[in-house]
């Protein structure tokens, strides 16, 4: 972890050019938690929040000139990539939350299904009688 951080504190962008769905995207995130802006393809989880909240940029990694028109876009653009690294710092948490924040959300979920199975099976009992 730490020679990630290393790597990412001296990054202007992180590249996730990935050519198959990414169900979820950690590297995006701790890029986009290190103020790192990302470029990433629309198949990646985090595609739409990352446009929608200006955390980087999208695009078809595997469209040469997209992706090379995108490269240059932001290594020509400081300001834009400054805007885009100060936006990860306020808005990591509403896309990933901390460790309890994780803790918590598994918990919910879990004692939804739980409440879901108790009152299938409530259902089940009473239409047995």
């Amino acid at each position: 972890a730490g020679e990630i951080a290393a790597q990412l504190a001296t990054a202007r962008v992180a590249l996730m050019p990935s050519r198959y769905p990414e169900p979820f995207g950690i590297v995006c995130l701790e890029a986009i938690g290190a103020g790192v802006p990302v470029i990433l393809p629309p198949s990646a989880l985090l595609s739409r929040d990352v446009a929608e909240h200006g955390l980087g940029h999208v695009c078809d990694t595997r469209d040469i000139a997209a992706f090379a028109a995108t490269l240059t876009r932001v290594f020509d653009d400081d300001e834009g990539v400054a805007e885009s690294s100060r936006r990860g710092f306020a808005r990591l948490r509403q896309l990933a939350p901390d460790a309890d924040g994780w803790i918590d959300t598994q918990l919910d979920l879990y004692a939804g299904m739980l409440s879901d199975a108790a009152e299938t099976r409530a259902r089940a009992g009473r239409a047995q009688a």
